[in-house]
């Protein structure tokens, strides 16, 4: 498969699977705690080789770090320039779309961080990514188109669920299998087992 990610071109690379942090190997939330990623999930990839370019714009640089699975050792990080491309400086993070390999005891984090916080792609050699899976998923379409509408921002979310009519009921249900979550004034968002298990619709 090929996917067009960030202005490349990448062999072998699909969406992706969301991970819970604390479920991560040791030194993969080491590398991520180094460049500061907080969030509580993060998309792993399963690919053998994927550019470290960055697309960072304006308050935002891109970086990039390498992971040895194996050694527990993890590389400098590589940052961009803030703002993106920089032609006085060519810093190979806004510049260099080249693909770069991942042994299967790898892994390359790549991502932005700025104003907005950091975010975060984590790439591994497929060999290794059925271990760091969560369970499987299993969801009806309603179900799956429901988990969809709650990743939305909460007013819109609000509002898909009146007019699709969204039950308390179905959002309890998901939330009791683990597809959701509550905190304790009662707002609702997905967990990683939900992200993995919404559907792709556009509403």
């Amino acid at each position: 498969m090929t996917l067009r990610r960030r202005g490349y071109l990448v062999e072998g690379v699909n969406d992706g699977t969301y991970v819970d942090v604390k479920e991560l190997p040791d030194v993969l939330r080491k590398a991520l705690k180094k460049v500061g990623y907080r969030r509580g999930d993060v998309r792993v990839v399963p690919t053998r080789a994927t550019s470290v370019r960055s697309t960072a714009g304006k308050g935002s640089r891109g970086y990039a770090i390498a992971v040895n699975m194996s050694t527990g050792k993890i590389s400098e990080i590589a940052r961009g320039s803030w703002g993106g491309q920089n032609p006085f400086e060519r810093e190979a993070v806004d510049w260099d779309d080249k693909p770069v390999s991942i042994p299967t005891n790898g892994a390359i984090i790549t991502g932005e961080e700025g104003h907005k916080g950091t975010f975060a792609t984590i790439y591994v050699n497929p060999a290794i990514l059925i271990s760091m899976l969560p369970g499987e998923t299993s969801v009806s379409e309603r179900e799956a188109d429901v988990l969809r509408m709650a990743s939305y921002k909460s007013f819109y979310k609000k509002e898909l669920f009146e007019r699709h009519r969204v039950t308390q009921v179905e959002i309890d249900a998901l939330v009791k299998r683990g597809y959701m979550k509550r905190n304790k004034a009662g707002a609702t968002s997905l967990t990683p087992k939900g992200k993995n298990a919404m559907s792709k619709k556009y509403f």
